[in-house]
């Protein structure tokens, strides 16, 4: 056998393309770009686009049934994963629920001749009603009080918190307001509560698996098995994530954070469009992958939401008595 000593090498299409002048390697046409998915995940991002278009969705949900997507679009685990900690990263930015942040829970933690005093140093008291005893909660009204606290702080927006009035306080000279108003809201923050971002935890972490696997039993399909509706779960559910609860709950937040609602309604807005977009391409999701009815797949979906939160609720309130316990204990 004969060897041409001229003849070149055959060079494979994984290879680097051939070296300039100057002698150096240039990367393959598909690794230029690689640095791009370091600082935006493009592969993550493709998904979430991608489901705003149902056939699209559908079609990337149904090749994506083995855990492997087309080339360019992120995993289902990596894609829930990534949906999850944004979620979590918005709740915890803009506490909308169970915080002591905002005027209607610093108020509702004072007792009530502090409540007053406190109203009165801020000039509130004539814009808005304050009670005795129990949860306080201004209403409308409310959205002036803001206004004017924000003024007062030098704040432009954001709920107001109990530093903020009592630095407030401080250079009005009432320091002694002042400590009152920390120390009750720093009690509020100890008191152990299981509704809290722990129950987001134990609610993604040990609810959402059993919750999933109730979904597939009810859905009741013979040609899928129980990965692969939850790899159908991840991308679906997990979209729904992104586009209705962040936005629902930083509105929830926005409602007391500004002086105007436009912030609150536009967020509202966003979250409505996201949630029709879901109702209507979910049945669909689910009858292209499992052959299942519309009451079907409003069953599933209803019994695995309770299963999750049951799940969830159970973790937390016994991560709470511990937490209680070790406290009493003196640790």
């Amino acid at each position: 056998m004969q060897i041409n000593p001229t003849a070149s090498p055959t060079r494979s299409s994984s290879e680097a393309e051939p070296s300039p002048a100057d002698g150096s390697r240039r990367p393959p046409e598909e690794d230029r770009w690689e640095w791009i998915e370091h600082v935006v995940p493009i592969s993550f991002l493709r998904v979430l686009w991608n489901g705003l278009f149902p056939s699209r969705f559908r079609a990337l949900v149904l090749e994506a049934l083995d855990g492997t997507p087309p080339q360019g679009y992120a995993r289902p685990l990596t894609f829930c994963i990534g949906c999850w900690l944004l979620f979590f990263a918005a709740v915890q930015t803009f506490p909308w629920a169970f915080s002591t942040v905002g005027l209607n829970p610093i108020f509702t933690s004072l007792p009530a001749g502090d409540r007053h005093a406190v109203a009165q140093k801020l000039g509130i008291d004539t814009i808005v009603a304050i009670k005795d005893s129990g949860n306080v909660s201004f209403g409308n009204a409310g959205l002036r009080a803001v206004d004017r606290v924000h003024h007062l702080t030098g704040k432009r927006f954001g709920r107001p918190t109990s530093s903020d009035i009592a630095e407030y306080l401080e250079t009005q000279g009432d320091t002694t307001l002042a400590i009152r108003v920390r120390g009750y809201a720093a009690r509020e923050d100890e008191r152990p509560t299981p509704f809290s971002e722990t129950t987001l935890v134990f609610f993604v972490v040990f609810g959402l698996v059993p919750g999933w696997w109730v979904s597939h039993k009810l859905l009741g399909s013979r040609k899928r098995t129980v990965r692969e509706t939850r790899y159908v779960h991840m991308y679906n559910d997990s979209w729904f994530v992104v586009f209705v609860l962040i936005p629902f709950s930083i509105a929830t937040y926005a409602g007391t954070a500004f002086a105007t609602r436009v912030p609150q309604r536009v967020l509202l807005a966003i979250a409505a469009v996201g949630l029709m977009t879901w109702v209507v391409r979910t049945p669909q999701l689910f009858r292209a992958t499992h052959d299942a009815s519309r009451s079907r797949v409003a069953l599933a979906h209803i019994a695995g939401l309770v299963v999750a939160t049951l799940m969830a609720l159970v973790f937390a309130v016994g991560s709470t008595i511990v937490k209680v316990t070790v406290l009493r204990s003196g640790f």
